[in-house]
């Protein structure tokens, strides 16, 4: 399988993880209480860190190898357009989205190479 797969799963994880420490942090802002608010923003900020961890695994260690791994990370990305859930932008200032089209378009590239002809 696919490694970018997997990741994608991983991703989903801390997406949900960071959604969650974000209902958390809203409700302890109601609170007005110094403590919880705290807490709850730290949590906020370790979920904001794994998800952006996560999500930045797809350009590196995890990228997509194979044409079926690069088309369902097109998909996930695309599909997280406008939900402030994936990083906008790269560790090196790269354009996210941008930069995973590049990453999946040189796996398809890859694979088209490799293939052997029928």
């Amino acid at each position: 399988m696919d490694p970018a797969i997997e990741q994608i799963e991983k991703v989903r994880l801390a997406c949900s993880c960071h959604l969650a420490a974000v209902q958390r942090a809203s409700a302890a802002e109601q609170t007005r209480e110094p403590t919880e608010i705290q807490a709850a923003m730290e949590a906020l900020d370790d979920a904001s860190e794994a998800l952006q961890r996560e999500a930045l695994k797809l350009l590196t260690e995890k990228r997509p190898r194979t044409a079926a791994g690069a088309a369902e990370v097109l998909s996930y990305v695309a599909s997280q357009q406008g939900a402030d859930a994936l990083p906008d932008t790269t560790e090196d200032g790269r354009d996210f989205p941008r930069a995973v089209m590049a990453v999946c378009a040189e796996a398809i590239r890859d694979g088209a190479r490799h293939r052997v002809p029928e």
